[in-house]
């Protein structure tokens, strides 16, 4: 019996009659799918048992996004972020891609045309009354109604995370702590502007004055002080090799925050970021990077005149000993707690 059961439950669950077993009274298949009933009628636990009979996590989702919509395509769609990025040892499935179903009938187990590749870590069903029956994979990659399709899958998805980012900033920081990385990775790869900008509200970073805690690109606009003209950044290896990085030494004395970006995708990710909310992001470890002057430097310059003559002949000996090895060799007035910096040329 427990063997039927199980072929029923994964071969005929939403055929449109009921399917009974021996003399029992109840059918053993639901008949109607749980993605095509109303949101409003489906409980917190009747959707944890669907994905868990789904996937096989023996975690809960992290979240369950539930919608249908009518124009510009009618889909039903029941979605789930996983708890975590890693799958499970025994999970049931391997791939990445939603199961996709044409009016209760499964086209194809694993769908990537749906959903943007930084966004594979969302499982889930699609089922749409546009799609043929008899469907091809061939033609479902180049179908116009996939492309409509994967507009408002992608936005849905986007709008819940942006909104969860809004209400829980604490909930918000396990999905990034979690998933972050592939967002990253959206802003890096996306060709259009708009794909990119989209997800800017749901990057998270840290900075010199929240180093244990995340912080959006807002909070940092909204934390800037009177006369900065840039979001200012340090890449690094690692969060030790940049807290005590000589670059920092000007900005710490001048009050301005840093964010500090440690992972390898990170300089690919700020080619998609060429400013925000009209403020440009500037490297600290740039040769240019421009900052107002402090009211002490002013003073200092008009008070002590520098010693030309035996400065140009220390930074020729510098550049004599270091030949090839540097373009350049300059002074600066950005370094307090270090005697030498490396920038970039």
């Amino acid at each position: 019996e427990y063997r039927l059961r199980s072929i029923i439950h994964k071969h005929s669950e939403f055929i449109a009659f009921p399917i009974y077993l021996g003399e029992g009274a109840e059918p053993v298949n639901q008949q109607k799918a749980l993605w095509r009933q109303s949101p409003r009628e489906v409980d917190e636990k009747q959707y944890e048992d669907y994905y868990r009979q789904f996937s096989l996590d023996v975690e809960k989702p992290f979240k369950v996004i539930h919608f249908t919509t009518d124009a510009p395509v009618q889909l039903y769609a029941l979605l789930f972020i996983p708890g975590k990025a890693e799958r499970s040892l025994f999970a049931l499935r391997r791939e990445d891609g939603l199961k996709l179903y044409s009016r209760n009938v499964m086209i194809q187990e694993y769908t990537r045309e749906l959903l943007p590749d930084y966004l594979r870590f969302v499982q889930g069903v699609v089922d749409s009354e546009d799609l043929p029956l008899n469907v091809s994979r061939e033609s479902v990659q180049s179908s116009a109604v996939m492309a409509r399709m994967k507009k408002v899958i992608t936005g849905k998805v986007l709008s819940t995370l942006k909104e969860l980012a809004l209400k829980d900033a604490e909930l918000y920081s396990k999905f990034w702590d979690e998933f972050g990385l592939l967002i990253k990775e959206g802003v890096a790869t996306s060709r259009e502007t708009a794909d990119r900008e989209a997800l800017y509200p749901l990057l998270r970073f840290r900075s010199t004055r929240f180093a244990e805690t995340w912080s959006s690109l807002s909070e940092y606009v909204g934390r800037m002080k009177g006369g900065q003209k840039a979001i200012y950044y340090i890449l690094g290896d690692d969060r030790q090799s940049v807290t005590h990085s000589p670059h920092l030494d000007y900005f710490r004395g001048a009050g301005y925050e840093v964010l500090t970006l440690t992972d390898t995708i990170d300089s690919f990710m700020l080619l998609g970021i060429p400013e925000f909310e009209g403020f440009k992001l500037q490297n600290v470890a740039s040769a240019e990077v421009e900052l107002p002057e402090k009211a002490e430097e002013k003073a200092e310059a008009e008070a002590e005149p520098a010693a030309q003559e035996e400065l140009d002949q220390t930074l020729a000996r510098f550049k004599q000993v270091l030949g090839e090895r540097v373009a350049d060799v300059r002074t600066t007035n950005r370094l307090s707690g270090s005697v030498a910096r490396l920038v970039d040329p």
